[in-house]
């Protein structure tokens, strides 16, 4: 992919984009999503479902983790979550809850796993912590406000959390000791948002539909903008859980970004293909544009407006770094990178 070639692709996306006023759909890894009410497990990718499976029972979740594997842990005091392989064959785990009330949704760091206690009005409705086996789970800290969704953010080490009590109207970001980070509101008020889920591929949050929302799943960028609101045909009414995979599976191709806007900044990549070409694309803000033609026709990148490539490199061994000088305009903005071949994206981040 020239360079020449690579920017005629990408304005022509951005100049469709902008003529049609279309969003694209921008949901490339897979969604695990578990219902509340019914067995079933729903993987979403690219707004439908790509595949379903039966839990043993609807006790058995809906929280969840996913690594290599799918783990269950059982909703209430007493009863016992299953472990999955990614296609829904059961699995020898067993992982009995055993005490608290509630677990609708959860999360993992590959050597911690956290809940929420949504029900549980003797621990004040408490964000739960065990490890990847659910083993060992006690109180980590009460969250300011009664909560239900649990998602872990990589990028930060932090944890994100959707209040919760009949339907969610806020979301708020927490270290590991409870310390509130930061927070925005959601209108989920008539029922959804039970479950979110962090997705490694954009830094973006999901909250799934129930109830009054039921069918849908919603993308938040995780200062609060309201990405995309999808509606999943086939998808069970009252979705409780939500997951992407977190480690286990293929190294996701990642952007880091570091240095201080305006003035000089390094942009790192790591997990690229070895010996490839790849641009660096700009982008006002997140979103999508679909690259309409070209090697990587249908391609759907996570920024929108003013789309434009910046560069051209190498990926050299799979992981490495350039820098370049950032002026006041791009201060806010964002960067992804694609690769030429696969037409892999990384993850989107921002110039700060």
């Amino acid at each position: 992919m020239t360079t020449r070639h690579a920017e005629r692709v990408i304005l022509a996306a951005a100049a469709v984009a902008a003529l049609s006023g279309a969003t694209a759909l921008a949901q490339t890894s897979e969604l695990y999503l578990t219902s509340w009410d019914t067995t079933q497990v729903f993987v979403v990718q690219n707004g439908q479902i790509v595949r379903q499976f039966n839990r043993s029972s609807t006790v058995d979740g809906p929280g969840l983790v996913v690594q290599s594997t799918v783990k269950c842990i059982g909703q209430d005091a007493g009863q016992t979550g299953r472990e999955y392989d990614l296609s829904g064959a059961p699995l020898s785990g067993t992982y009995t809850n055993p005490s608290y009330g509630s677990l609708y949704d959860g999360a993992t760091n590959g050597t911690n796993n956290w809940s929420v206690a949504h029900n549980d009005f003797n621990t004040n409705f408490a964000v739960v912590q065990g490890d990847a086996d659910w083993q060992n789970l006690q109180v980590l800290f009460v969250p300011v406000n009664r909560s239900s969704g649990i998602t872990y953010d990589a990028n930060t080490n932090t944890l994100w959390i959707s209040n919760n009590s009949g339907g969610s109207d806020r979301v708020q970001q927490f270290d590991l000791s409870g310390n509130v980070l930061s927070e925005f509101p959601v209108s989920l008020q008539s029922g959804g948002g039970y479950g979110i889920a962090w997705d490694p591929a954009d830094d973006t949050l999901w909250l799934p539909g129930a109830f009054g929302t039921a069918g849908h799943i919603y993308q938040y960028s995780k200062t609060g903008s309201l990405l995309n609101d999808l509606t999943i045909s086939g998808l069970a009414p009252n979705i409780l859980g939500a997951e992407f995979q977190a480690g286990g599976g293929i190294p996701q191709y990642t952007l880091r970004l570091s240095g201080n806007c305006p003035g000089t900044i390094t942009v790192s990549w790591s997990n690229a293909t070895p010996s490839r070409q790849q641009g660096i694309v700009f982008g006002a803000n997140q979103g999508s544009t679909t690259i309409p033609n070209g090697p990587c026709q249908g391609t759907i990148l996570g920024v929108q407006g003013s789309v434009r490539l910046v560069n051209t490199i190498g990926t050299g061994s799979g992981s490495g770094s350039v820098n370049g000088q950032a002026g006041t305009a791009a201060c806010g903005h964002f960067l992804q990178l694609v690769e030429s071949g696969s037409c892999n994206t990384s993850n989107v981040a921002q110039i700060h």
